[in-house]
């Protein structure tokens, strides 16, 4: 998605990353609190899709919800490609045009991502 569709979509409200190394989009559920979806530009188009900390209540259609046991991402999706992120563990899924991404941290699940195939999952 363009800029512009995103913001169709999902609203003008949104904070900007100022440190990050790409443009970088924050829609947060409540005003001041950081749970909520990050998005990262590439070339003008949205590049990485993530959650926010951990919101309250998101899960996959397979019920896995964030806060769940890192261990469990395996057992409902089978063995996936971790890659290391630092201080948190990216299992990545890759499909044609997109990669899914779930973030691991400290043996839980603390987030969800979409990232452009080819792309590093890490944000």
């Amino acid at each position: 998605m363009t800029k512009s569709e995103l913001v169709r979509v999902w609203g003008k409200r949104h904070g900007v990353c100022r440190d990050c190394a790409k443009e970088t989009w924050y829609f947060n559920e409540r005003r001041f609190r950081p749970q909520g979806t990050g998005v990262v530009f590439d070339a003008g188009r949205a590049a990485k899709l993530f959650t926010l900390w951990k919101p309250d209540g998101w899960a996959t259609p397979e019920h896995l919800a964030l806060g769940a046991q890192g261990g469990r991402v395996g057992a409902v999706y089978g063995e996936l490609d971790s890659r290391s992120c630092g201080r948190y563990t990216a299992l990545v899924f890759s499909r044609d045009l997109a990669d899914g991404v779930f973030y691991v941290y400290h043996g839980d699940l603390w987030g969800f991502g979409l990232v452009r195939s080819g792309l590093s999952p890490c944000v």
